[in-house]
């Protein structure tokens, strides 16, 4: 079975930062598929392995879907950005 994790974000690209940092280091295989959720700033780079899925406004909880379509996987681990 494959699996992904889903993040979403709304410009908190520091906290998003660590979380993939710590995510990639435990999972390195697991692919990451960050949703920007209407941000106002644009996202930085997020390094391989990361897709970004941009919302043009803030869907709140709702966005994960967004993410969980993207990654089109069995299973999904939804992760706050701050995790």
């Amino acid at each position: 079975m494959e699996a992904a994790f889903v993040v979403i974000t709304r410009d908190r690209w520091a906290a998003l930062a660590a979380t993939v940092g710590r995510l990639r280091a435990r999972h390195p295989s697991v692919p990451i598929v960050v949703v920007d959720n209407g941000s106002e700033r644009p996202a930085p780079p997020l390094g391989p392995g990361v897709e970004l899925v941009r919302c043009a406004a803030d869907l709140g909880a709702a966005a994960r879907n967004a993410g969980a379509e993207r990654a089109g996987t069995d299973l999904v681990a939804f992760c706050d950005d701050d995790a």
